[in-house]
């Protein structure tokens, strides 16, 4: 009691400052508990600690990343074998500081004057600890992948990690008649790309005048290519959008929104494939890819 310290179980993503780094995975608290239950001989171990302010003119406060063991097992390892983070997320600030050092000469003054106040990171373990629990970590993450644990399943994937281009192209040629279909209906009455999967945006769409039969068809085709779910479209970007995935980032509104787009032109810039980041011309916010004629798979960084 009255410890001032903040202690995290997620490294340089979380406790230094940052809100927290919510689970892809669900029941995380459950299982935290119900492992904590079940090896009450636990300890924590220190691993890394960090001086830091919630606010510039604050006091300083400092938090402790740290691996809750018991002997041979570590709640910290097996939140990442049950897909509840990647492994990468237990990568500390002193690794991720010193990937980041080069970007040091770019702060502002004030940035660089409170790093000077907070001082550098300090690991309490050895390089070569940290190295172990590192590679712990990954085969934990392949292990989950391979049994498709948690945030790896397939259907929390979706919520993270939008489709591949394979398999979006695949589902394409599967489903060629029914994307045809969709650009049909638009073209006879381009107030259906209103239409999403929220029933509100139906009866609004009817109220507008559409024929109700138009509306029906439009929305059992994008619940059958499980695409617009909550969203409609994307401004700009083609004659009409249809979205697999939109997925933020973290606390602030950095993401990914990625799926179909029908554009009679020839939008710029092209990529030979989405999921290459060395083949994506990153000076774009959005790329495309064609795959059918008219019918191209956009990638939006936002």
């Amino acid at each position: 009691m009255g410890d001032p310290d903040v202690y995290c179980l997620i490294g340089a993503m979380d406790c230094y400052g940052f809100a927290h780094v919510s689970s892809l995975a669900l029941n995380e608290d459950e299982f935290v508990q119900r492992w904590l239950v079940s090896h009450p001989r636990a300890h924590a171990v220190p691993i890394s600690g960090k001086y830091y302010k919630e606010r510039r003119e604050g006091p300083l406060m400092h938090s402790t990343y740290i691996w809750i063991e018991d002997q041979q097992e570590s709640l910290n390892i097996d939140l990442i074998r049950n897909g509840f983070y990647r492994a990468s997320f237990l990568e500390d600030r002193v690794s991720s500081d010193q990937e980041n050092s080069r970007l040091l000469g770019a702060m502002d003054e004030e940035l660089r004057k409170e790093r000077a106040e907070t001082g550098p990171p300090m690991r309490f373990i050895t390089a070569e600890d940290y190295s172990a629990r590192t590679a712990r970590a990954a085969a934990a993450q392949r292990e989950a992948e391979r049994q498709k644990r948690g945030m790896w399943s397939d259907s929390r994937l979706p919520f993270w990690k939008p489709s591949s281009d394979e398999q979006l192209i695949a589902k394409y040629q599967r489903e060629k008649a029914s994307f045809s279909h969709i650009s049909e209906l638009i073209r006879k009455d381009e107030r259906l790309t209103a239409v999403s999967g929220n029933p509100k945006t139906r009866v609004a769409a009817i109220h507008d005048g559409v024929p109700v039969a138009d509306v029906d068809a439009y929305a059992r085709l994008l619940k059958k290519l499980g695409v617009n779910q909550e969203l409609t479209g994307v401004q700009g970007l083609g004659d009409f959008c249809l979205i697999t995935s939109d997925i933020v980032y973290g606390p602030f509104d950095t993401g990914v929104i990625k799926g179909y787009v029908f554009s009679p032109t020839n939008p710029q810039p092209q990529a030979r494939d989405l999921d290459d980041p060395k083949a994506i011309d990153r000076n774009a916010d959005t790329v495309y890819r064609q795959i059918d004629g008219n019918w191209y798979l956009f990638e939006l960084q936002h």
